[in-house]
């Protein structure tokens, strides 16, 4: 299905519908509606030959599965009906979530102007976070002046999860990226709220105007040198190489990092905060190896040479007429008396924070640090099979070959009280979802071009220790990703790092 649609012929999609019209099994034909759905997502294409007798009989034969697929693809083939029928469930509080979440990617697709006021309604005040969350993804499909303005009117009452999402909303067009920045200059949305990739997409515009509010919000910034850049690649690549350790990367950010940053109440106020949404690996990675590619002027590098022939290095905390107050590391005040300068302090459009893997950090110090500092941390200790396996930071978990039969991984979470989350997986063949021995949800495959965090499946989780099982349905090489939606770190997982 995936290879025929690819070829952009009516007459190849047109095969794909006669092929799943003449399949008698009910199986057989939910995979092919799966294959052809996969093919066609977020596609909008001409209803083929053949379509409107195949959507009568599936409704006939009334399969939930299978209508569920061809309203799915309904949507692609731009049915009137696919319309209503996506604005009636998006807007249905009684359905589940999963059914909800597709209803608001349906509109997505279909980029009918008169639901812009709907998705904004369920992003100002929906009770679910993730149907929120997408809505305002959602959004960025639509070109409405009236987007940007009505998104961030509501900013301070969005929980944290889907604060990323409005922000790369908003960054996906040029009056949208307007807004976020002026928005920042007001000191309406947080520095700390909008990442520096998301900086740099904005800077992708080539916009004159954009560009002189990004260093009126943000700071100046520079390509990454290929030095740089190599280092970033060779350091992404041996995260894979070796488990790392949550306890252990504490250790290291309060012997490096804390000197100058904060985080998770702990460090000093020199350099910017760490805590945000934004703590994925691609963005430590280069925050870490490259913290002079995307640098706020708050944090320019200021140096002062005294007539006593001594030289300070630090951030502007405070300067009047007479004085300059430098912050050095672990947040120490040096007050100057700039009659005692022996020339105007020099001003660095660079940060304190060396290049590269500074303060003697190895790669293993590297890995353990983003293992603490990253938010929904993978479960890369587990047991498949009764067999111990650690993975590593990325979290993709190589399962051994199981001979055609499940593989069960298994891994242990600890909630230090109930909370709502949403278990993420990416799975190469199909799985089960167990949560202390009882099924919670199902997936299908997604073969080689298996990703984290491909399906989310709502949970609850009592205060306790928990054991989160994925049965991988055997059949090759498989590999797995799992983790909590657990931006705070609250949830707490095996670590060989801590002391016994």
């Amino acid at each position: 299905m995936r290879r025929l649609v690819a070829t952009g012929q009516p007459s190849d999609l047109k095969l794909c519908i006669k092929f799943v019209a003449e399949l008698q099994d009910a199986a057989a034909r939910e995979k092919a509606l799966e294959g052809l759905a996969l093919a066609l997502d977020k596609q909008s294409v001409n209803a083929p030959e053949g379509w409107a007798a195949l959507q009568a009989e599936i409704a006939k034969e009334n399969n939930a599965k299978l209508v569920a697929l061809a309203n799915k693809l309904a949507v692609v083939f731009r049915d009137p009906a696919a319309l209503k029928r996506a604005i009636a469930a998006a807007s249905d509080a009684k359905l589940t979530t999963e059914a909800r979440t597709e209803a608001v990617r349906q509109l997505a697709s279909i980029r009918a102007p008169e639901t812009v006021a709907l998705l904004l309604n369920l992003v100002r005040k929906d009770a679910s976070d993730a149907v929120r969350g997408e809505a305002a993804r959602a959004l960025a499909a639509f070109d409405a002046a009236t987007i940007p303005a009505a998104l961030l009117a509501r900013w301070k009452d969005y929980p944290k999860e889907i604060r990323p999402d409005v922000v790369n909303t908003l960054a996906t067009r040029k009056e949208g990226a307007k807004a976020l920045l002026q928005a920042m200059a007001d000191k309406t949305v947080a520095r700390e709220e909008v990442t520096d990739n998301t900086i740099l997409r904005i800077q992708a515009f080539n916009d004159k105007d954009l560009n002189t509010l990004i260093e009126k919000a943000w700071g100046r910034t520079r390509a990454t040198p290929a030095d740089l850049a190599k280092l970033i690649d060779k350091t992404r690549d041996s995260l894979y190489e070796a488990p790392a350790s949550f306890a252990r990367g504490k250790l290291v950010f309060e012997n490096s990092c804390g000197k100058c940053h904060k985080f998770d109440g702990k460090g000093a106020e020199v350099g910017p905060p760490l805590d945000g949404a934004g703590r994925n690996i691609e963005y430590i990675l280069v925050n870490v190896l490259d913290p002079n590619r995307v640098i706020g002027a708050p944090y320019f590098l200021r140096t002062a040479r005294l007539t006593d022939d001594t030289v300070f290095s630090g951030l502007l905390a405070e300067e009047d007429d007479k004085t300059i107050t430098l912050k050095l590391e672990n947040a120490v005040l040096k007050k100057i008396k700039k009659e005692d300068l022996a020339e105007p302090v020099r001003v660095a459009e660079k940060s304190l924070m060396p290049e590269g893997l500074g303060y003697n950090m190895t790669v293993q110090d590297f890995r353990d640090l983003v293992r603490y500092l990253m938010a929904n941390q993978f479960m890369t200790d587990v047991k498949v099979n009764g067999t111990e396996l650690r993975a590593g930071v990325p979290g993709r978990l190589v399962l051994p070959d199981t001979k055609g039969a499940p593989a069960v991984v298994e891994a242990e979470v600890t909630a230090p009280a109930e909370m709502k989350t949403k278990v993420l997986i990416g799975s190469t063949s199909d799985y089960e979802v167990r949560l202390d021995g009882k099924v919670i949800a199902t997936g299908k495959g997604a073969g080689k071009e298996v990703r984290p965090d491909r399906d989310g499946f709502d949970v609850t989780l009592p205060a306790g220790k928990h054991t989160l099982a994925v049965v991988v349905k055997g059949g090759g090489p498989n590999a797995v990703y799992a983790r909590f939606l657990d931006p705070d770190r609250k949830l707490k997982y095996p670590d060989a790092g801590e002391k016994k």
